[in-house]
């Protein structure tokens, strides 16, 4: 059994390939090249046998909207090729996987902004880059509990909400809160929020296809008709609603 895994969301195209638990990975810098470079990167790490890939398995956003769709558009074609099913998981669910991987009884590449290397954390509050000054976040529990859905906000709104929420859950309790990065531009930003909080943040830099393939029992299935889940409207689409809000006076 082969699984191929792809996350290309945001800064970093992660691959991972599991051929009978011989697992291949590659993370890459993204490229304006996506479309040519994903193809060419996923041929090399299957070793040109695609014929024997079972299953393809995709990071489901948010992030950009181009490279959402390239990888959609690889992952749907290489499966009607194949005959084979795709599965996703959201992107923020597998940063926040990451995170509590590292820090629990899987051993990952992190890098806390803390002394102590080894810590749990009860919530885990994943940031990615929405562009325009906004970030898509979401709210996790150490099990995995979604305790606020993606959203896509300013920082002063994230910062201001998640605040909100751990006052609301430590009651009795103090609840450890980590936010969770894997792109380095993020860095004075999640700080900022993170103070805010009473917070803690960490950089990762583990591979998400890789993640992807470790908690593939947590992938639904993507229907043919299915595409990329968006937090928010494209820029094309909102000019498109512009200008028929307009046409309508």
């Amino acid at each position: 059994m082969s699984v191929l895994s792809i996350e290309g969301s945001g800064k970093f195209l992660s691959l991972a390939f599991d051929r009978d638990g011989d697992v291949s990975r590659r993370r890459i810098c993204m490229h304006n090249d996506l479309c040519e470079r994903l193809i060419s990167e996923i041929d090399d790490m299957i070793n040109h046998r695609k014929d024997d890939i079972s299953e393809v398995l995709v990071g489901d956003g948010p992030g950009s909207f181009t490279s959402l769709r390239i990888v959609f558009s690889t992952a749907k074609g290489l499966a009607l090729a194949l005959g084979i099913p795709v599965r996703r998981l959201s992107v923020l669910s597998l940063l926040a996987l990451s995170v509590l991987d590292s820090y629990g009884s899987v051993s990952g590449s992190v890098k806390n902004s803390a002394e102590d290397s080894k810590k749990a954390y009860d919530i885990v509050i994943p940031l990615t880059d929405a562009r325009k000054g906004r970030l898509y976040y979401a709210v996790y529990s150490d099990c995995g509990e979604t305790l606020m859905r993606p959203g896509d906000k300013s920082p002063e709104e994230i910062a201001s909400e998640v605040a909100s929420l751990l006052r609301t859950r430590a009651i009795g309790s103090q609840h450890r809160a980590v936010f969770a990065i894997d792109d380095d531009s993020l860095t004075s930003c999640a700080k900022d929020i993170a103070d805010k909080c009473n917070a803690e943040f960490v950089l990762s830099e583990s591979n998400l296809a890789e993640i992807l393939l470790r908690h593939s029992d947590m992938c639904t299935v993507l229907e043919h008709f299915q595409g990329p889940t968006y937090v928010r409207r494209s820029d094309a689409e909102e000019n498109l609603l512009r200008a028929k809000q307009k046409a309508n006076g």
